[in-house]
C-alpha cells in the first residue's frame, strides 16, 4: 500500500479552524491524504511537556485554539526517528486530541510512545463496542443520515477469527458481533448524505478524515472526547484517597452468562494473566474467582472478584489510578468478554435465601 502523502508542515496556519480546513481540502483533492485524530486524556497540558521535558525531540509552537509540533532532525536510532508535524488541542477538561496527515508509522512511532511515556498521567481512550455503536448513535441523529460501513473488523475473544463486512448499517455490525461473541476493532464508514463523510474509528480513539464535511467530522471527534471524559470522570469517581477505609467497586457486567464452569474461572484468570506489566495471585479459583493484581506502570492494585455468572466485580486499593483502571477494563473486555462499566447493583436477602 502506498504511503499517503504528507502535509506540507509551512502549510499550518495560525488557526485551528484554517489548519483543519486546508488538510480536508487537500483530502478531497489527493486520495492518498487524509487526517488522523489520536484523542487522549492527560492529568497535565501535553504541550507543557512537549516543550519542558521533550524540547530536544519537539519545536512547540502556540497557534490559535492549537499547537503546532514539529520533530527535530536528529540521529537514526533515536526515538522519534520519524520526521513529521502534527497539531494537538483541548477539547474540554482533561481531554486532547492530535490530528496530523503524516503516515500512520508516524502516528504509532512518534506520538503513541509520548502517550506511553507518561503513563499514569495520560491514558488512550479506549472504546468498547457498546461505546462505538453510541458514537455512531450519537452522530446518525445529529446529522440527520444513515450511517454504511464501507468495512469493519472484529474479533474473537479467543483471536481465532477476523470479520470484514461491507456495506451494512452500523447497527448490524454490532449486533452481529455481540451474538458472534466478538468485538468490533475498527470501523470505516460513510454518512449517506450530501457532503456527508468519509471516515473511520477504531476502539483504541483514533478517528480519520477521507472526505466530507467538516462539521460531521467535528461532531465525531466530539462524540469520542464525550466518551473519554465520561469513563475518566467515573474512574476517578472510584479512587481510594490515602487512608480511607471506604471502597468504591466497579462492576463489568455481561450480557451473558460468562462463568458456567470451571473452565470459564480458568480462562477469565489465563485473560488477566496477558495483561502487560502487572502481576497476580490467585486467593481462590473454584467455584468463584479472587484476585488480587497489582499494575507495575504506577503501582495501582485491585482485588478482582467473579462471585456471579455475569459480571465481575472490581475493588481499587489504595494508591489505584484512573489509568490502572481504565486499562484493566478494556484488557478484560478485549481478552476475556466485553461488558459494561457501572456501579454494583445493591443486592439485598431475606432469611429465605439461607435456610431456602
Amino acid at each position: 500500500m502506498p504511503r499517503q502523502l504528507p502535509f506540507p508542515t509551512s502549510d499550518y496556519s495560525d488557526s485551528l479552524d484554517s489548519t483543519v480546513s486546508a488538510m480536508a481540502a487537500r483530502c478531497q483533492k489527493e486520495k492518498r491524504l487524509k487526517i488522523l485524530f489520536l484523542t487522549f486524556w492527560a492529568e497535565i497540558p501535553p504541550p507543557r511537556l512537549l516543550r519542558d521535558r521533550h524540547g530536544s525531540l519537539f519545536s512547540v509552537s502556540k497557534r490559535k485554539g492549537y499547537w503546532q509540533v514539529v520533530c527535530r532532525p536528529i540521529s537514526p536510532g533515536r526515538e522519534p526517528y520519524e520526521q513529521g508535524a502534527f497539531g494537538i488541542f483541548r477539547n474540554q477538561g482533561p481531554m486532547w486530541t492530535v490530528f496530523t496527515t503524516e503516515h500512520l508509522d508516524f502516528l504509532h512511532k512518534v506520538i503513541v510512545p509520548f502517550i506511553r511515556s507518561h503513563h499514569p498521567l495520560f491514558s488512550r481512550v479506549y472504546l468498547s463496542s457498546r461505546d462505538m455503536r453510541k458514537v455512531f448513535e450519537e452522530l446518525e441523529e445529529s446529522v440527520r443520515a444513515s450511517i454504511l460501513v464501507k468495512k469493519a473488523i472484529s474479533y474473537s475473544h479467543r483471536k481465532e477469527s477476523e470479520i470484514s463486512y461491507k456495506r451494512k448499517p452500523y447497527w448490524q455490525i454490532f449486533e452481529a458481533a455481540e451474538t458472534e461473541d466478538e468485538y468490533v476493532d475498527k470501523v470505516e464508514f460513510v454518512i449517506e448524505k450530501q457532503f456527508g463523510l468519509h471516515g473511520f474509528l477504531s476502539r483504541d480513539g483514533i478517528c480519520k478524515f477521507f472526505s466530507g464535511e467538516r462539521e460531521s467530522l467535528k461532531r465525531l471527534i466530539t462524540a469520542v472526547a464525550n466518551v473519554g471524559l465520561s469513563r475518566r470522570s467515573f474512574f476517578a469517581e472510584k479512587v481510594r484517597p490515602p487512608r480511607s477505609e471506604k471502597v468504591y467497586p466497579i462492576d463489568l457486567s455481561f450480557s451473558d452468562d460468562v462463568f458456567r464452569r470451571p473452565e470459564d474461572n480458568l480462562s477469565f484468570l489465563a485473560a488477566l494473566c496477558r495483561l502487560p506489566r502487572s502481576a497476580i495471585a490467585v486467593m481462590h479459583q473454584n467455584p468463584y474467582v479472587h484476585v488480587s493484581l497489582i499494575d507495575f506502570y504506577d503501582g495501582s492494585s485491585f482485588d478482582i472478584f467473579a462471585t456471579r455468572r455475569n459480571a465481575v466485580t472490581v475493588i481499587p486499593q489504595v494508591s489505584s489510578s484512573p489509568f490502572a483502571l481504565n486499562r484493566l477494563c478494556n484488557h478484560i473486555f478485549e481478552e476475556f468478554h466485553e461488558g459494561k462499566i457501572g456501579e454494583p447493583v445493591p443486592v439485598t436477602y431475606t432469611i429465605r435465601d439461607f435456610t431456602a
